[in-house]
């Protein structure tokens, strides 16, 4: 199973070389008003839901976490990304 924290802390690792984070740090609009924010934790958010890059299996890692979790139970292809839709993007 895999641990939250990790997984967060190699999202926020990745985001330096990620397009999508430097596009948006290294212009002069506020990205806040596009639905777009960087929060304290370092993290980049789209509509309030983490985003993660296309990086170091980062995506496979947050499919496994939702899917596996021993809550989910055997959720489906439909359900489980609709759990992976409530905290990510």
């Amino acid at each position: 199973m895999t641990d939250l924290t990790k997984l967060l802390s190699d999202i926020q690792e990745a985001l330096g070389a990620d397009p999508k984070y430097l596009e948006l740090t290294g212009s002069d609009i506020n990205y806040q008003n596009l639905q777009w924010e960087i929060r304290k934790d370092s993290l980049l958010y789209f509509k309030g839901r983490v985003y993660v890059p296309d990086a170091n299996n980062l995506r496979l890692q947050v499919l496994q976490l939702k899917h596996d979790h021993i809550l989910a139970g055997y959720p489906g292809q439909s359900k489980t990304y609709q759990l992976i839709c409530q905290d990510f993007y």
